[in-house]
């Protein structure tokens, strides 16, 4: 909460505390008015004890002299000075919801009161504000921040205000457009805007569902493309909590392949995260026959030391994708005769009626790292039609993009429409324009 300005309340207690005038001039009676206080002794002496009291941090003491102000106030003047002081004091004391709903009467009374500077006009307006986002009426707070801002008050903290406030009453995309105006503000005057800004941005707009996510979350990566920041933003934009023990198997097939999809774009990102992603991606893979691909994540996570060389489960997943446990390794079980499916030959694939088996010839060739092959399945998948056509353009598209034909790969994540495969192909667009720093 902003503190209170000390300038009006010291400026009325001089112009009310009886200076005497020249010597050989005759003291001329002014009217009460906006610029000329009218106090008396009583509240002056009441008021400056208050003052000292607070300066000092002797909250009891300004309570007791603010209240004999209040019970002393007669005019105009006197009650300003005692609304200013019960305002200083309630700033000063532990926040708790009493003391900020007693703030809202007097300022509201000081803001429209023609004896308070513009300047606490404006700190008056930031602090109410806080209280009415503190209540949770966000539209309410916007109006108050962006009051505050009109009178002259300027500051990071008072612009972020007004773009929490936009996004938590629903209107995102004034917020996404007064955080933009931060940022612009931020690099012409030659600095660099914060991570905190696109970060918040980035998952309050994917929270919200709205359009202006995907755009926020390129420009978070562009600014600051860390590895750290593409795992969560891929992991916010597209991971979903599932009991996977629910799901039917078709549910279950459509799952994997999306998860592969992602666990791929951590891998070309650099930010898998540890021995669970790496087990999981290659778990995941092989019960999708892409064996090779399987094989490389789990020898690119030990040779990492992300998966120790005697772990037990990737060691079973190895020997179900054909390749038997080194010597010193961890023993393999049994492999189930159906661990992983089988991958299509060329020649299924070709003499097939629909597409379906050489999408998957073409994604075993991604696996393989045979970017011009999974291209060429997956234009003889799409000549022969598919049941799902957003999910072979993702794959062809990241075929295209792992291969450096980023035109095309971005030709194919573009007409990608359905979701969830949608927000996968966009997170993929964003690593084609921002790929992660080194």
């Amino acid at each position: 909460m902003k503190m209170i300005s000390t300038m009006a309340l010291a400026a009325a207690l001089l112009a009310g505390s009886g200076v005497a005038p020249a010597a050989g001039k005759k003291e001329v009676p002014q009217p009460e008015s906006a610029t000329n206080f009218i106090l008396s002794k009583q509240v002056r002496d009441s008021a400056l004890a208050a003052n000292l009291a607070l300066k000092a941090g002797d909250l009891q003491a300004a309570g007791s002299a603010v209240a004999a102000v209040e019970a002393s106030a007669s005019n105009d003047s006197e009650r300003f000075i005692a609304k200013t002081l019960r305002v200083k004091l309630l700033s000063k004391s532990p926040q708790n919801v009493q003391s900020m709903s007693a703030l809202i009467k007097p300022l509201d009374e000081l803001i429209v009161d023609p004896r308070t500077s513009k300047d606490d006009v404006a700190r008056y307006n930031y602090t109410r504000g806080d209280i009415a986002y503190a209540q949770k009426l966000y539209a309410r707070a916007a109006q108050y921040y962006i009051q505050a801002r009109q009178n002259g008050l300027q500051d990071d903290e008072l612009g972020l205000q007004v773009v929490r406030a936009y996004m938590e009453a629903g209107n995102v995309t004034a917020g996404a457009e007064a955080l933009d105006g931060l940022i612009a503000a931020q690099v012409a005057a030659g600095k660099k805007p914060p991570e905190s800004w696109y970060r918040f941005a980035a998952q309050r707009l994917r929270t919200k569902k709205a359009p202006e996510a995907v755009a926020w979350t390129g420009k978070w990566l562009a600014a600051y493309g860390t590895r750290a920041n593409w795992h969560d933003a891929i992991a916010i934009n597209g991971f979903k909590d599932e009991d996977e023990s629910q799901l039917t198997p078709a549910e279950r097939l459509e799952r994997n392949r999306r998860f592969v999809d992602l666990l791929r774009l951590m891998r070309v990102t650099h930010s898998l995260a540890g021995q669970k992603e790496y087990t999981d991606y290659a778990k995941r893979a092989n019960s999708l026959g892409l064996k090779d691909e399987a094989r490389s994540v789990i020898e690119e996570g030990r040779a990492s030391g992300a998966i120790p060389a005697k772990d037990t489960e990737t060691t079973q997943i190895l020997a179900q994708t054909g390749r038997p446990a080194a010597k010193g390794k961890a023993k393999a079980k049994p492999v189930p005769a159906a661990a992983a499916a089988a991958a299509p030959s060329d020649t299924a694939a070709r003499k097939a009626k629909d597409g379906e088996l050489a999408m998957q010839l073409g994604d075993v060739s991604i696996g393989q790292a045979a970017y011009a092959k999974a291209v060429e399945m997956y234009d003889l998948a799409l000549e022969k039609t598919v049941k799902d056509t957003d999910t072979l353009r993702l794959h062809r598209g990241i075929a295209y993009a792992l291969a450096g034909d980023k035109e095309k790969a971005r030709s194919d994540f573009d007409a990608v429409t359905q979701s969830p495969v949608r927000e996968t192909a966009q997170l993929w667009t964003i690593w084609l324009e921002s790929p992660p720093a080194a």
